[in-house]
């Protein structure tokens, strides 16, 4: 029997548009809207006018595109902001919900809404509009907003900044309270999500990882991408190659990173850095390492050059520092890293150190530790080659069974399709 056709609303900004560039690296809510509309459902994605990456505006007013695959994207205008951290993002985040509110109201009802957490704003605006219209409502807990943010605060601020932000935590509280169903992208994050909540577990919440589309590219642009990589003088041939990919932040613990290359010295001669992304602390981080020739800045990729650059390369790095929002988190690029067989080098404890170190596919450092980082780095160089291929082949193992695309997305989309089954019985 032929399944029913949904309508389905993804409520969700800050990633990568196919509006932005048609090699663009699709992230979460782009590969569930791409696998809905494969599977013939029919998808509306509300996004923002302004472009989070780039910290620049798609649209100087609220936009309606349509796309060759049916998929159509609302893109909704709000203020905009210059930093992660600021008053402005909050603002712009709430007028980007009212803003929804009200277009919403002018298309037809979907069957489901899933609206990814944060923002805080666009959850609560998707789950009033459900309760009002009868439309179940999934939140996708990503952050654990408001309560990450305390972090980026000197302990003796905290109290102040809970204060501060206590009408922003009632506003939390509220938001995932008052969806159908809460879905973590691992079981911490559900946990907290239901703890906000304040309730129980029930049949509409899920545990559903971060994935990444390996087939995004094609074999002759990552061919060609290689090449570009060669022009630059990056090429197995003349050294081993670490990456990394990423925003460039104060997230990441790089300083020790750096201070451990330069101390190796010589020792490091043989192998090649390439850490690629933009971010606030980029001009920082190059400014540490000048004279370190064997460290790159290529600044932001396109998809093609990250995947031969993956490639090209013996391990990843993930320098994390283990936050709250970290530690309970496998972050999209320790699954982009185990895309293409990669062993991963971090620091980061919680969630990831117990992978790596139950399932044997990468090396553990202390954060804040340079001569542990160092060491780390010249023990997985020195690894013989038969335990670094036994390694590789448990990563790709590991990525196959619990993260890669078709095994991620094909829970999602069940799982949207379950609870909107679930629904109309109940109603019945």
């Amino acid at each position: 029997m032929q399944k029913k056709s949904l309508n389905v609303w993804l409520v969700k900004t800050g990633e990568p548009s196919p509006v932005d560039d048609k090699d663009c690296r699709v992230m979460r809510t782009g590969m569930l809207a791409n696998e809905l509309v494969l599977q013939g459902h029919r998808v509306t994605w509300w996004d923002s006018c302004f472009n989070h990456q780039t910290k620049s505006f798609r649209f100087n007013e609220s936009t309606r595109v349509c796309l060759p695959n049916g998929l159509e994207l609302q893109f909704l205008l709000g203020c905009g902001y210059r930093n992660h951290l600021s008053w402005a993002r909050i603002k712009d985040h709430r007028q980007v919900a009212v803003t929804f509110a009200s277009r919403a109201l002018t298309l037809q009802k979907p069957d489901i809404i899933v609206a990814p957490y944060p923002t805080v704003e666009l959850c609560a605006a998707s789950a009033k509009y459900g309760k009002a219209h009868g439309i179940p409502v999934l939140a996708d807990v990503r952050d654990l907003v408001p309560d990450s943010i305390y972090e980026y605060f000197h302990p003796f601020l905290r109290p102040l900044v809970r204060a501060s932000l206590s009408k922003y935590e009632r506003s939390a509280r509220h938001a995932l309270s008052s969806v159908d169903g809460i879905i973590g992208i691992t079981q911490e994050f559900l946990d907290w999500g239901l703890y906000k909540a304040e309730r129980r577990l029930s049949e509409s919440d899920a545990v559903i990882h971060h994935c990444y589309d390996d087939k995004a590219v094609s074999e002759a642009q990552i061919v060609q991408a290689i090449e570009g990589w060669r022009a630059r003088g990056i090429t197995t041939a003349l050294s081993t190659i670490i990456c990394f990919f990423g925003v460039i932040s104060s997230t990441q613990d790089f300083l020790t990173v750096i201070q451990g290359i330069r101390s190796a010295g010589t020792r490091l001669s043989g192998v090649t850095f390439v850490f690629c992304g933009c971010g606030p602390d980029l001009d920082q981080l190059r400014r540490s390492a000048h004279g370190i020739s064997n460290i790159h800045f290529p600044g932001q990729v396109d998809a093609p050059s990250v995947v031969a650059l993956m490639r090209m390369s013996r391990y990843g790095i993930a320098p994390y520092r283990s936050t709250l929002n970290y530690v309970g988190n496998i972050p999209n690029k320790f699954v982009e890293y185990m895309s293409s067989g990669l062993p991963v080098i971090t620091p980061l404890r919680g969630v990831v150190r117990r992978l790596v170190d139950d399932n044997g596919i990468g090396i553990i450092y202390e954060e804040g530790n340079q001569l542990g980082f160092q060491t780390a780095i010249l023990s997985a160089i020195a690894l013989p080659d038969k335990k670094y291929q036994d390694m590789r082949e448990k990563v790709r193992q590991l990525y196959n069974s619990r993260f890669s695309k078709s095994a991620v997305m094909e829970k999602f989309v069940k799982h949207i399709e379950r609870v909107v089954t679930s629904r109309i019985r109940y109603v019945s």
